[in-house]
């Protein structure tokens, strides 16, 4: 599932756990039955595999769409390996 979806199920997730302690009945939840599996965090199944050394300062970055992630190397100096495949 994408991050969208993620997100999506935390958010109801957090609404019918509020509407229990609440002591209401959302529509949604009425219709569903509710469960009890905990909801993971949406970033973290994906944190482990995504970073990458940058091949210009050998910083680690995190990386986007296989890319490393644009970084600077100074103040105000975009890294000259941002944006290219990790070494």
């Amino acid at each position: 599932m994408g991050k969208v979806d993620d997100m999506r199920k935390l958010r109801e997730a957090q609404f019918a756990q509020r509407e229990r302690a609440a002591g209401g009945t959302s529509k949604k939840a009425a219709e569903e039955p509710a469960s009890e599996e905990p909801v993971e965090d949406a970033g973290a199944s994906h944190a482990a595999d995504a970073e990458g050394t940058c091949a210009a300062c050998g910083k680690v970055k995190p990386l986007h769409n296989g890319l490393v992630a644009v970084h600077q190397k100074g103040l105000g100096k975009v890294c000259a390996g941002s944006r290219k495949a990790p070494r």
